[in-house]
């Protein structure tokens, strides 16, 4: 997945203009036609602002408003975007459900609402994910609909693994606006967690037509090339994402890990090292500089990277069973038992076939 707030253009400001004429019962007094006209006047000064980028400035016009007029639930629902804009979430939050207490069908309130719990928390899941859903769903349902509202619901899908229903989502969302990048590449996400690596590939690589410089895209598909086997094509789309982001550490750990597939240890150890260069903090990388340097005979070197990978993850089973594998190599059996043994008790199931050797 992607960080995908920034990807989302639409958002919440979706503005209408309110008539100032009204119809009033005959016993409402001089004074309250006042206050109603004088909030709807006041209104749509703000959405004038609001619309030139203003909202600081339309915010005291919003507040106005809804004093003059407690029960304006299309103000509230306003102001709540503004507050939104301006990063004030709780009051913003505190105006979508003002809104929906005065009315419980006013879909759009629900669709905000639930796209501020999105945006302020995009890695989400489990049952809060699904309460965030089911707002997407009651606005869908209730005559809103928007490329946001589909695609935030179907990302909330994909997190829990719904993943039929957020390609469903996906594809909705592609429907009402077809350069939503965003959404071509989680969709190629559900489909390669469902094993549809070619569709996978046809949705990153749409995803691309739209943004070429979508870097995931091109470690995904990587990632999707080294499960085929295809190790020279994950080479060259991770070679891209490098490219585009020279800090992009996880790009050159994949990329590295394909040269290692391909016996090409130099390599490797290259683009290791500057995983590390780009983070230092990133036990995978040492761990895969061990194993590379292993296969070079640099047994030295190799420990170091194992040490180095358990001294940032200590639970890191996969670097005791390799550290393991070197002092076997070494001939330091006990030190080799002892790294299995520690992998087996972390849950590397296969270090279970090595401890039978030891005494």
């Amino acid at each position: 997945m992607i960080s995908v707030t920034k990807q989302l253009t639409g958002g919440l400001l979706l503005l209408f203009i309110l008539t100032s004429s009204f119809a009033f019962s005959q016993s409402a007094g001089q004074e309250s036609i006042r206050r109603l006209r004088d909030s709807r006047k006041g209104y749509n000064e703000a959405v004038s602002q609001i619309k030139a980028g203003q909202y600081q400035q339309a915010l005291p016009d919003l507040n106005n408003a809804v004093k003059l007029d407690s029960a304006f639930k299309e103000a509230y629902l306003q102001r709540g975007k503004v507050l939104y804009e301006l990063g004030n979430f709780p009051a913003a939050l505190a105006d979508f459900r003002k809104v929906i207490a005065l009315d419980d069908r006013m879909a759009e309130a629900y669709f905000d609402k639930a796209y501020l719990a999105f945006t302020t928390d995009t890695a989400v899941t489990g049952e809060k994910a699904d309460s965030i859903a089911n707002d997407f769903t009651y606005a869908a349902e209730h005559g809103f609909s928007s490329p946001e509202l589909y695609f935030c619901r179907g990302y909330l899908r994909l997190r829990n693994n719904n993943l039929a229903g957020a390609i469903a989502d996906f594809s909705l969302a592609i429907d009402q606006e077809p350069k939503l990048a965003v959404a071509y590449h989680e969709r190629g996400t559900a489909k390669k967690l469902l094993g549809d690596y070619q569709g996978a590939i046809y949705d990153y690589r749409q995803a691309l037509n739209i943004d070429p410089n979508l870097k995931t895209a091109y470690t995904n598909m990587g990632s999707i090339k080294i499960h085929l086997g295809d190790f020279q094509g994950a080479i060259d789309d991770y070679s891209v994402a490098v490219t585009l982001d020279p800090g992009y550490y996880q790009a050159f750990n994949s990329r590295g890990c394909a040269k290692y597939e391909m016996s090409d240890y130099k390599g490797a150890v290259d683009d290791f090292n500057a995983a590390i260069l780009a983070n230092d903090h990133y036990p995978a990388a040492y761990n895969n500089l061990g194993n590379a340097l292993a296969k070079m005979e640099n047994y030295t070197d190799a420990i170091a990277g194992f040490n180095k990978a358990i001294e940032l993850l200590p639970s890191y089973g996969d670097a005791f069973l390799n550290r393991g594998f070197v002092k076997e190599t070494l001939g330091d059996l006990t030190g080799a038992c002892a790294d299995w043994k520690k992998a087996a008790e972390l849950g590397v199931a296969s270090a279970s076939q090595y401890i039978k050797d030891c005494k």
